[in-house]
């Protein structure tokens, strides 16, 4: 069950570009006042497009919330100056004679980069000092799914920030006995899958399995305690914190099959 092409916009609303508003200080109300546009960030595929911000030292930070501790963690990361005039870009480009370190998701504390999977939901952190000592900062949530572009990295960044990709990509059609096996990838760096499956009513012990070196894994779902109709399959990822390296626990996509 491989997730299809698809792009993702940024909700504050719908539609392909979004735009959004600035958190800043007081002081600095002037100057981004004066700006010819208001800020428009756009998300196609795991890649991310923002016009209209201010000048000044800026970091993205993509997050999503522990699915354990419910506090939000770093999975994604990259730091660049930014202009309003000109867009501020991430995983479009890899390195040129202009641009030697090209536009590639950044490591921030891992060892090394990943592109982030961006699912629905996940927010997208701006923040930036900008001219004399000014800040501002402005949140935006990923928003449904458009079609258009692909997920993971761009060709030019495969190499550079590989896919951070988390999911299911094996259910059996249906489920008659007391049993489904399930298998998926992990991201580079995850050190452990749990799996738990639920008829909407009861819900299993998690199942615990550790990715092989490809990130590939499977793991087999007792079902007896669950009715018969659709369960639906959620997985949870063990990885490290793009900002801190600390061990976190993302949730992937949910699957669903039908126990007969």
């Amino acid at each position: 069950m491989h997730r299809s092409p698809h792009g993702r916009a940024l909700a504050l609303g719908t539609g392909l570009l979004i735009a959004c508003g600035l958190a800043v200080p007081s002081a600095a109300h002037a100057a981004i006042a004066a700006f010819p546009m208001r800020p428009v960030v756009t998300v196609l595929g795991d890649s991310v497009i923002a016009t209209g911000l201010p000048s000044g030292h800026t970091t993205l930070t993509a997050t999503r919330p522990d699915a354990l501790t419910g506090r939000p963690v770093s999975i994604g990361r990259f730091v660049a100056g930014a202009s309003p005039f000109s867009s501020f870009t991430v995983n479009t480009t890899g390195a040129s004679f202009m641009r030697p370190a090209g536009d590639c998701w950044q490591k921030g504390a891992l060892q090394s980069p990943v592109t982030p999977d961006l699912l629905q939901g996940d927010k997208l952190v701006f923040a930036a000092t900008g001219l004399f000592g000014s800040a501002w900062t402005t949140t935006v949530t990923v928003g449904a799914p458009f079609s258009g572009a692909r997920p993971g990295a761009v060709p030019a960044c495969a190499s550079l920030a590989p896919w951070a990709r988390n999911e299911i990509t094996g259910l059996p059609d249906g489920a008659s006995g007391a049993s489904a096996t399930t298998s998926g990838v992990a991201q580079k760096l995850a050190t452990g899958v749990s799996l738990t499956a639920t008829d909407g009513s009861a819900t299993t012990d998690a199942v615990h399995v550790a990715p092989d070196a490809d990130g590939k894994w499977s793991a087999t779902l007792d079902l007896g305690p669950l009715a018969s109709g659709p369960i639906t399959v959620t997985p949870v990822f063990t990885v490290p914190d793009v900002a801190t390296g600390d061990a976190v626990h993302l949730a992937g996509p949910p699957a669903t099959l039908t126990k007969g």
